[in-house]
């Protein structure tokens, strides 16, 4: 049997997509498998699926739950097949400063 590991987060202030987008990465990158983030009524649910994907519900002001798993998607893709974005840039091409 596969344990799952929860993260909850709550608001007392309307959070800003930065707060949220650095909660949820912390969040993962602690090994959560699911992510609740609540302000007052509202909230949010990440859900990692068994592919590899994240299933967002609800939301938090105009923040989806939805929107935020996909971009949690991709970037767990783009991680997983690319690596550091950095290390990337830096092994797939070459700067050249031309005066």
């Amino acid at each position: 049997m596969t344990q799952l590991y929860m993260t909850q987060i709550e608001y007392t202030k309307k959070p800003s997509i930065v707060s949220l987008s650095a909660a949820i990465k912390k969040a993962v990158k602690a090994g959560s498998d699911f992510i609740q983030i609540r302000w007052g009524e509202n909230q949010i649910t990440l859900e990692k699926m068994p592919h590899g994907g994240w299933l967002g519900t609800g939301w938090l002001g105009k923040h989806s739950g939805s929107d935020l798993a996909s971009k949690l998607t991709v970037r767990a893709a783009f991680d997983n097949t690319m690596g550091n974005p950095i290390d990337f840039m830096r092994d797939h091409f070459k700067v050249i400063h031309i005066k």
